[in-house]
C-alpha cells in the first residue's frame, strides 16, 4: 500500500499503528494518504499509458489491518484491509519497521524541502511586488534579495533529489537498511540541516535591508518566512511503543555508547559479542525496537544463539510484544537451561499473562543462578509475587523468610521486599529521593500488587495509576502496573 494521491484516510493498524502509513496519534489515529511533494516525477520503467504510476509513489504501509476510507462528493465509502508480507520473502518483522522508519524521514524531508521552496517562490513573489514601480535604489535591494532566494532554489531541488533516489531505491525491495544505506541519509539530513540555516541566515539578513530601504521610501515592509520545522533528524527520537491509550512513548538520542559499540561491530561485522554490545546500548538509550533488529541481525547468523534469543525476546517485552517474546525465551531456555536471563524474563512474560504458576516455576529456576545481588533481589521478588497471586501463601512466606541480608538496601525490589514481609509500609514506601522514573514505577507497582495480594482492588488500582503516570515506561513495574489496571476493569 503507498502513500497515493486522493481524499482518503487510513484508521487503524492494530498491530503496528506507529509505524502505519502517516504519522499518527497512535493505535486509533489518523493517516492521511499523499504522495511526496517533489519538484519531477519520472518512469523507472517503459510505461504504459495511464497504467503505470510516476516515481516517486511513496512509502509502502506495513504489514496489519487497517480501515481504509474515501470521501467522494460527500459520500463515505469504508472498506477494511489487511495488508500481508509477501509469504515468499524472508524478511523479518524488525527488519521492515527499519526500513519503514528510514522511509517515512525521507518522505517527510523531501516534503520539507517542497514546502521550504514554496516559501521561497512567496518570498520572492513578495518582494516584486513591493518593489513595482519602485525608485532604483529600492529595485537594486530587491535583485539583492532575489539573488539569495533564486540561489537556494537550485540547491533545495538538488538536494530533493538525492533524497528522492534515497526513497526509490528503499521502495524496490524489502529489507533492513544497510549502514552505507543510513550513512548516505543521515548525510543528506545534515545538508538539509545546513541549508535551512543558511537560508534562515542569508533571508534575514537581506530582508532586514531590504525592508530598511523600503521604510527610507515610505513603502510597507516584507514580512519574513520562518523556516520549516525539519522533521528529517540526523538522530531522530523513534517511536517505540504506543499505549492503548494513544500515549506515544519514544526513544532517547543515539549515545557515545552506541556509536562506539557500532564502530566496534563494523569492524567486526561478524562478532556475536559485538553485537550484543550494540544491542545492550541501543537499549540503554531506549531504542527497543533498533535493538531488536540488532540481535535479529545476529540470529540470521546464529540462529540458535540462546543468549541472542534471550536479549531479543527481553527487548520485546519492552514494546509490549509477549507472544514474540515468550516465543523467543522459551526457545532460549530450552537451548541452554543454565541461562538465567532466559527463565528470568520469561517468568516475566508468565506473570503478565496472568499464568502465575508458570511464572512461579520459572522465577524458582532463575533464582539459583542470579549473577548479582541485585538481581538475586528482583528474582525474590517476582517468586514471591507470582506465589502469592497463585494462591500460594506459605509458599510465598517462606521466600521472604529465606531471603538474604545482603540485598542491596536503596534497590527497589530489596524496599518491595520490605514491603512485603511488613518491615515498611506502602505510606513510607516512596521518599523524596526517589525522583527517577524507573524506581517511582517500581515502586508504585510493588505497593499495588501487595495490595491486590491483601485483597484491595481499589487501593491497588491507585498505586497501578500512579506508576503508568510515571515517565518509568520501559520498566517491568509500569509494564506489570498495565498490564493489572487491565484486568481490574
Amino acid at each position: 500500500m503507498s502513500l497515493g494521491a486522493g481524499a482518503a484516510i487510513i484508521s487503524g493498524a492494530p498491530s503496528l499503528a506507529e509505524y502505519a502509513v502517516g504519522r499518527g496519534e497512535g493505535r486509533s489515529g489518523t493517516y492521511g494518504l499523499a504522495r511526496p511533494r517533489v519538484f519531477s516525477h519520472d518512469f523507472e520503467i517503459n510505461a504504459n499509458p495511464a497504467l503505470t504510476p510516476a516515481s516517486p509513489e511513496g512509502p509502502l504501509g506495513l504489514p496489519g489491518a487497517y480501515t481504509l476510507r474515501l470521501t467522494v462528493d460527500g459520500a463515505r465509502y469504508e472498506q477494511k484491509v489487511v495488508v500481508r508480507n509477501d509469504p515468499r520473502s524472508p524478511v523479518t518483522a524488525p527488519a521492515l519497521e527499519a526500513q519503514h522508519a528510514l522511509l517515512m524521514r525521507l518522505h517527510e524531508a523531501v516534503n520539507a524541502i517542497w514546502d521550504m521552496q514554496q516559501r521561497a517562490d512567496a518570498l520572492r513573489a513578495a518582494v516584486d511586488g513591493a518593489s513595482s514601480g519602485a525608485p532604483d535604489e529600492v529595485a537594486t535591494a530587491a535583485a539583492t534579495v532575489k539573488a539569495a532566494i533564486d540561489g537556494s532554489a537550485v540547491t533545495f531541488r538538488a538536494l530533493s533529489r538525492t533524497l528522492v533516489r534515497q526513497l526509490v531505491a528503499q521502495d524496490k525491495g524489502a529489507h533492513e537498511p544497510t549502514a552505507p544505506t543510513l550513512a548516505a541519509y543521515t548525510a543528506a539530513c545534515r545538508d538539509l540541516t545546513r541549508l535551512q540555516a543558511q537560508w534562515a541566515r542569508a533571508i534575514d539578513s537581506g530582508i532586514a535591508a531590504f525592508n530598511a530601504v523600503l521604510s527610507r521610501h515610505g513603502r510597507r515592509p516584507v514580512a519574513s518566512v520562518a523556516v520549516t520545522q525539519l522533521p528529517c533528524e540526523t538522530d531522530p527520537e523513534s517511536v517505540q511503543y504506543t499505549s492503548p491509550s494513544g500515549i506515544v512513548y519514544r526513544s532517547l538520542r543515539e549515545t557515545d555508547a552506541i556509536v562506539k559499540a557500532r564502530a566496534a561491530l563494523a569492524a567486526e561485522p561478524g562478532n556475536i559479542g559485538r553485537i550484543i554490545e550494540l544491542g545492550v546500548a541501543e537499549s540503554g538509550a531506549r531504542r527497543f525496537r533498533e535493538a531488536i533488529a540488532t540481535f535479529t541481525r545476529g540470529l540470521e547468523m546464529e540462529p540458535d544463539s540462546a543468549l541472542l534469543l534471550r536479549w531479543r525476546g527481553h527487548r520485546y517485552i519492552s514494546i509490549r510484544e509477549f507472544d514474540r517474546a515468550r516465543a523467543d525465551l522459551t526457545r532460549a531456555a530450552r537451548l541452554d537451561p543454565s541461562l538465567y536471563g532466559a527463565w528470568f524474563h520469561l517468568g516475566v512474560v508468565q506473570f503478565l499473562s496472568g499464568q502465575f504458576e508458570d511464572a512461579a516455576a520459572s522465577f524458582a529456576k532463575a533464582q539459583p543462578m542470579a549473577p548479582d545481588p541485585n538481581e538475586l533481589a528482583g528474582s525474590f521478588d517476582w517468586l514471591w509475587m507470582s506465589l502469592s497471586r497463585a494462591g500460594r501463601t506459605t509458599d510465598a512466606k517462606a521466600v521472604l523468610d529465606r531471603r538474604p541480608p545482603t540485598l542491596p538496601p536503596d534497590y527497589g525490589y530489596t524496599r518491595r521486599l520490605e514491603l512485603y514481609a511488613g518491615a515498611v509500609t506502602p505510606d513510607n514506601l516512596l521518599t523524596p529521593a526517589d525522583t527517577d522514573d524507573v524506581q517511582i514505577a517500581t515502586l508504585s507497582s510493588g505497593a499495588g500488587n501487595w495490595f491486590l495480594v491483601q485483597g484491595d482492588k481499589a487501593r491497588a488500582r491507585t498505586w497501578f495509576e500512579r506508576a503508568t503516570q510515571s515517565d518509568g515506561w520501559p520498566a517491568f513495574g509500569f509494564i506489570l502496573a498495565e498490564a493489572e489496571l487491565r484486568r481490574l476493569k
